[in-house]
């Protein structure tokens, strides 16, 4: 946990991503049966991937970006398949899937930068 830092000015964007997931929960549970086991421990792992971006000692706006979105491409993926599908859900399971790729690939090219830079 060493690279894990609390950052109070991130706190609003935690927050969202807690109801976000809480929301994406609410919505699935009727619908998971014997997959409720799996999908919360992949919803855990996944919440922790993402608050750690968020609170990473080495983290900036990009990386921050590309975890939230990783985070609403899976859960997209889950309310269209647990809940109900919807309209051009796999347009926006991968726009927003190839928007996360995208920005994490792009973070860690600026904290390369910086680094080599410094």
């Amino acid at each position: 946990l060493k690279p894990f830092h609390f950052r109070k000015e991130n706190l609003g964007l935690s927050f969202i991503v807690l109801l976000f997931a809480g929301s994406c929960g609410f919505l699935m549970i009727d619908g998971l049966g014997k997959m409720w086991i799996p999908v919360t421990v992949y919803m855990l792992v996944l919440l922790t991937m993402v608050m750690f971006a968020i609170h990473s000692k080495i983290t900036n706006a990009y990386l921050m970006l590309g975890a939230c979105l990783f985070a609403l491409s899976d859960g997209l993926i889950g309310i269209s398949r647990f809940y109900s599908p919807f309209p051009l859900s796999s347009v926006a399971i991968m726009a927003s899937y190839y928007a996360a790729q995208f920005a994490i690939a792009y973070g860690f090219i600026i904290n390369h930068q910086e680094k080599t830079i410094t």
